[in-house]
């Protein structure tokens, strides 16, 4: 509340007169008694100025340090491990302190925050939090001897600052600010009001005369509702307006009228009628407009009539002259012997098909008589034949029946056939039989199913299926064929490569997100890369060895390579330093690629400086990519940024700043991605939260909303890097990653999270490795079908890199296993398959600088190139006395073109023998394609 002043008189004496009763001279006022409540009342009035002040102070300024000349004190600098500061003024809480220039001694290899603590004393702290809640004044991390970062950390206030500018920038959104800006704000607010450029100018109408003429329904700038040129249109009483010609500027796609009602305008003479002219001609897209004798000329007339509505009403019974209609009282035109349909004379004249009635006759003769007894026609003697229902043509020289017809004017094939296919080509006859319905043709003999048996170790056929065709009276032509369709089977086996194999002979380069892919069809995919190539190279036969696929040429430097896959298509992405600075994509089919690709597609692009990607698939084929770097925007600080495909990578969306600092010696590098559940990425990358100091950090996104950033690894005074990522069958995400700590500084380890909550939070890290005799870094991490983890890593008790393994089995973590024994070069970068489950040691890849190889490591079961058994199928054309074997899609074996079979059997059989019990070889659509001679 406001300060209640108190009145004061003074004590006035009679320098002359003497009061009778004190004889003293008299008192002619009572002055104001001086008493303690007077006096606490100043004291009360001082303390409340002095709140007031404070609380001004933290109003203005909060925690500052104040700048009354322009130039704020409280200036650090550092020499060795001693901090020295100037003097100057700050505030903290609201109280003002006058701060005299001091030092104070640093502590060796850490970070630590100076701040001014709320008794006006400098001091320091290894905690964040503890320094603002207070004023931080500055940040130091050192090493043994000296200062190695230094940042200001000071909130500086210039009293200067606080006169009010009419022309700062009015905010954009609802937000706060401090009573300069405010008042700054309502100078510019009325500015724009008045439209003045002060101000306190005086406005050239006001408000209310404003809204008075927006309101004036008549007389306003002389508006009319008369059609009188050059004046404003105004409407009548009726809200109607009269004018001579509207123009409207609206272009297509824009409706220049919106109109409500549907009564017809007269007189409304339109160019267009839902967009098309009238034409009286045949004219494309146009409305059909009768001519002048009331006729409609069109190209084709459709109609939509549905059977049973006549689609054309005709009363003229005039013949339409070049009308061509499809039927003729519901029956079509057919040149051959369909049933139920107007016979077309052929090219002779001749009308196809059985003639039947009492007229009908062939050669002057009935059929009747045909029946009755043979007849001679020319060349031919012509007899009907009551087992086959037909008209026999014979030689009258030879006695062999050159052309048989039916009663239904169709070929009719021999025997009786059940659930077959039927093709006729011409006058020849084909018979296709499916085995495994069990169909048979004239059947003599019957055929046994298959099973299988153990013989001598071999499991064979028991008994040979057999399946018998009667060929009799069939005279066959030129082409015979005998197909099917079979699964040899092929078995699964164990592939052992913890004995490491050659990927390439070369010395190239792994790198820890170009994991090993297993596609759909069983390839292995190993992804290296030198100095300007990205090399593929696949293992397609697991008994096998790795070949070159392809190569891709790089124009600039690489920076990262990371690799992911579904199906058999390759998604391969990395990172380049060139003139765009971008992290672009390279896609191919493994079947079917070439001896190159490219990456040509920009995923995340326009970036000033490039690090490290990741790329992962989803269930749903959805790319996504994370990549850092800097760009104009953030040019102090490496940043993560996402970017997705849900088009197989033909567009991707505006990158996602997974992290955006501006700060030196703030950076978010190294970053790998997997899918956290069907719809959310989780992202774990390196930060850098000053010199020589890194920790792990994770973010997940689920398309719309970025999680925050979680601290898996603090890594204050220490460095933590690299990490790598990967989800179980359970859900569960597990990461590791390598650094230092104050028990082993000197020596790098390998540490170990993981987070039960879609990276929500994370357990606390715990190291895998541990002591001052070995070197641990570069982890890779896998997950087995069985949840068991597995991390490959570098490591060395020397300056020699071998590569090391990490299992957790059921839950417990088990010592290091050296799996190398390299006495030269540096092996390093293991890199572990992600996306197979399958195997019993991890397939690893990574790269060996004593041998310059590309090296294969592993144990896993795969299906087998080696058939598991045998499929035979013999055909005898003499009833099973002797076999010929058959090739698949070729011709039938023993009978030769023009071959006469009658009173002949031909026998199929098949044959299958398997040594494996677990795998028996199938045999299916088994055809039997037999051509008779035309007659």
């Amino acid at each position: 509340m406001a300060y209640q002043k108190q009145e004061w008189i003074d004590r006035v004496i009679d320098p002359v007169q003497i009061d009778p009763e004190t004889g003293k001279l008299k008192v002619v006022q009572e002055g104001t008694r001086f008493t303690s409540t007077r006096a606490n009342h100043f004291e009360q009035g001082i303390a409340d100025a002095h709140s007031l002040v404070e609380s001004l102070a933290k109003e203005w300024g909060g925690n500052f340090v104040a700048a009354p000349s322009g130039t704020a004190g409280l200036q650090f600098s550092a020499s060795g491990l001693t901090a020295n500061w100037t003097s100057g003024i700050a505030y903290v809480g609201g109280l003002r302190f006058d701060v005299t220039a001091g030092n104070m001694p640093l502590n060796a290899t850490q970070g630590q925050y100076i701040y001014l603590d709320v008794d006006g004393v400098v001091k320091n702290t290894t905690t964040q939090a503890t320094a603002n809640a207070a004023l931080p004044l500055w940040y130091f991390a050192t090493d043994a001897s000296q200062v190695i970062t230094s940042i200001d950390q000071r909130n500086t206030l210039n009293f200067d600052a606080l006169i009010a500018d009419q022309t700062m920038a009015l905010p954009t959104s609802d937000q706060t600010g401090k009573l300069r800006q405010w008042l700054s704000w309502f100078a510019n607010m009325i500015t724009k009001i008045t439209g003045k450029a002060k101000w306190w100018q005086t406005p050239s109408t006001t408000l209310e005369a404003a809204n008075a003429h927006m309101n004036a329904t008549t007389g306003v700038h002389g508006a009319t509702s008369a059609d009188t040129a050059n004046t404003l249109t105004q409407r009548d009483a009726n809200g109607d307006m009269s004018t001579r010609q509207f123009k409207s500027t609206a272009t297509t796609g824009t409706a220049p009228f919106s109109v409500l009602s549907t009564t017809v305008v007269t007189n409304l003479c339109a160019d267009l009628l839902d967009g098309y002219h009238a034409s009286s001609s045949g004219t494309g897209n146009t409305i059909a407009l009768r001519d002048s004798s009331g006729s409609l000329t069109v190209k084709q007339l459709w109609t939509t009539a549905t059977t049973g509505t006549s689609p054309l009403v005709v009363s003229s019974t005039t013949k339409v002259t070049n009308l061509n209609v499809d039927q003729v009282d519901g029956y079509d035109a057919n040149t051959g012997t369909t049933a139920n349909t107007i016979p077309v004379r052929d090219s002779v004249g001749k009308v196809p098909g059985s003639i039947t009635g009492d007229a009908a006759t062939v050669g002057g003769k009935s059929l009747t008589d045909i029946v009755a007894t043979a007849q001679t026609f020319g060349n031919f003697d012509v007899a009907y034949n009551a087992v086959a229902d037909s008209l026999d043509f014979r030689d009258k020289t030879t006695g062999n029946i050159v052309k048989r017809l039916y009663r239904d004017g169709n070929l009719k094939i021999v025997g009786q056939i059940q659930e077959v296919t039927v093709i006729k080509i011409g006058q020849d006859i084909v018979c296709t039989e499916d085995m495994t319905t069990g169909a048979l043709i004239n059947v003599t003999g019957a055929g046994t199913s298959l099973s299988l048996a153990q013989t001598g170790g071999v499991y064979a056929s028991s008994g040979n299926r057999v399946q018998t065709y009667d060929l009799t009276s069939v005279k066959l032509a030129a082409t015979t064929k005998l197909s099917w369709t079979q699964d040899l089977g092929k078995l699964p086996m164990t592939y052992d490569y913890t004995t490491p194999i050659n990927v390439a002979n070369s010395g190239y380069t792994t790198n820890e997100h170009a994991r090993p892919q297993k596609l759909s069809n069983g390839w292995i995919i190993t992804v290296s890369r030198d100095a300007s190539h990205i090399y593929v190279h696949v293992l397609k036969d697991p008994a096998g060895t790795y070949e070159l696929l392809t190569t891709a040429t790089i124009s600039g430097t690489m920076q990262d390579v990371a690799v992911a896959s579904n199906g058999t298509q390759v998604y391969i992405v990395a990172s380049i330093s060139s003139t765009v600075n971008s992290a672009l994509l390279g896609m191919f089919d493994a079947v079917n690629v070439t001896s190159t690709f490219t990456l040509n597609k920009g995923t995340v692009t326009g970036l000033t400086l490039i690090g490290g990607c990741s790329i992962c698939i989803g269930d749903d084929g959805t790319i996504h990519v994370v990549a850092s770097g800097t760009d104009s925007g953030y040019v102090n600080s490496y940043n993560i940024r996402y970017t997705k495909s849900t088009d197989n990578g033909a567009t991707f969306i505006s990158p996602v700043m997974f992290t955006s600092d501006n700060t030196a010696n703030i950076h978010s590098v190294n970053p790998v991605i997997c899918m956290a559940n069907t719809n959310t990425v989780i992202c774990a990358y390196t930060k850098q939260i000053g010199s020589g100091v890194y920790g792990i950090r994770s973010r997940t996104y689920n398309g719309t909303t970025l999680g925050n950033e979680i601290v898996i690894q603090s890594g204050v005074s220490y460095q933590h890097d690299n990490p790598s990522i990967v989800k179980d069958s359970a859900g569960v995400i597990h990461t590791v990653w390598w650094g230092v700590d104050g028990t082993d500084p000197n020596w790098n380890h390998v540490r170990y999270s993981k987070s039960l909550d879609v990276g929500a939070t994370w357990s606390a890290p715990v190291k895998l490795t541990s002591g001052t005799t070995r070197f641990s870094a570069w982890p890779s991490i896998t997950a087995d079908k069985n949840n068991n983890l597995f991390v490959l890593c570098a490591t060395s008790t020397t300056s020699i890199h071998n590569i090391g393994k990490i299992a957790c089995t059921n839950g417990t973590w088990g010592a290091i296993v050296q799996l190398t024994n390299y006495t030269t070069g540096t092996t390093t970068r293991p890199t572990t398959i992600e996306n197979s489950r399958d195997f019993t040691e991890p397939l690893t890849a990574w790269q060996d600088s004593q041998n310059g190889a590309i090296k294969f490591y592993g144990k896993f079961t795969a299906i087998s190139n080696n058939p598991a058994g045998t499929i035979t199928l013999e055909t005898s054309i003499d009833n099973g006395a002797t076999w010929q074997t058959a090739t698949n899609g070729t011709t039938i074996p023993g009978i030769a073109t023009d071959m006469d079979v009658k009173g002949k059997t031909l026998k199929v059989r098949q044959t299958i023998t398997t040594n494996n019990t677990s795998v028996s070889p199938t045999i299916s659509n088994v055809k039997l394609e037999l051509y008779s001679k035309a007659g």
